[in-house]
Order: structure tokens, then C-alpha cells, then sequence
């Protein structure tokens, strides 16, 4: 069974030469300030996502999938990647993979972003919230 140990989004995320550790900036973004759009506001942080898994004997993959919902539990426009595939190798039982995500947002409001496992329909969702708010230009 693999599971998501752990997602957070950031403005900005460096991963240093051991592949091991990282540095950020607004890491654990939770709130959003933007100015008034009227199409939509383009939003692209980066992540971190660690996956882990119990048995780790021998080659695998998983394939994670994102979504962005909308506080009524609606899909709002797709993200950019939607879906990628992660390699585990034999005898690692941690994956960390780090990214960007692309999405449009219609307006300000409470979002949330859906990480979903197809490998393994056990494993619940993760859901990573965070706000969007709109500032005065002034």
C-alpha cells in the first residue's frame, strides 16, 4: 500500500544537491493575495508531495492526481500537470517529488486542492486547503 505522507505548496522550492533536503519560500502557503481580475486569476505554485509505502522489495510505480475543488465540492478548471506517474525503486520506502502546478482560478474564495492515488483506491484523498484574496491596488 503506498500513502501521501505529506503535500504543501510554496511560492518557490529549492531542492538541494543530496535530492534529500529543500529550501522554499512561502512554504505552507495557505493565503493568496491578488489583485481584482476580471478573467480569472492564474495561480502557479510550486509542491512538495512525500509519498511513502510498506513494502519496499521491489520496483514500482504509482500514479497521483490532482484536482482543484471549489468550497461546494465542484471541480474548477483543470490543473496543469493533472496526473504524473512516480517510479519507487526497490528498497526506497519514501518518494519525494517536487513541482509546479497551473491553474486559473475564477474568483477569490476558499479552494481546495485533491491528491488522489489510482494504485490504491484505499487510500483516501489528501486535501491540501488554501484561500484567495483580492487586494486594492492603492
Amino acid at each position: 500500500m503506498i500513502e501521501i505522507q505529506s503535500f504543501i505548496l510554496a511560492e518557490k522550492v529549492i531542492r538541494h544537491d543530496d535530492g534529500v533536503n529543500f529550501d522554499g519560500s512561502f512554504v505552507g502557503l495557505h493565503t493568496v493575495n491578488v489583485l481584482p481580475k476580471s478573467e480569472g486569476i492564474e495561480f502557479c505554485p510550486e509542491f512538495i508531495l512525500i509519498l511513502r509505502r510498506e513494502v519496499a522489495d521491489e520496483d514500482g510505480a504509482v500514479k497521483v492526481l490532482f484536482k482543484l475543488v471549489d468550497p461546494d465540492g465542484k471541480t474548477v478548471n483543470k490543473l496543469s500537470p493533472e496526473t504524473f506517474d512516480l517510479p519507487f525503486s526497490a528498497g526506497n520506502k519514501f518518494k519525494v517529488c517536487t513541482g509546479e502546478l497551473r491553474f486559473r482560478l475564477p474568483k477569490a474564495g476558499d479552494y481546495y486542492i485533491e491528491i488522489a492515488l489510482d494504485e490504491d483506491s484505499s487510500c483516501r484523498p489528501y486535501c491540501y486547503h488554501f484561500q484567495v484574496t483580492e487586494t486594492s491596488s492603492s
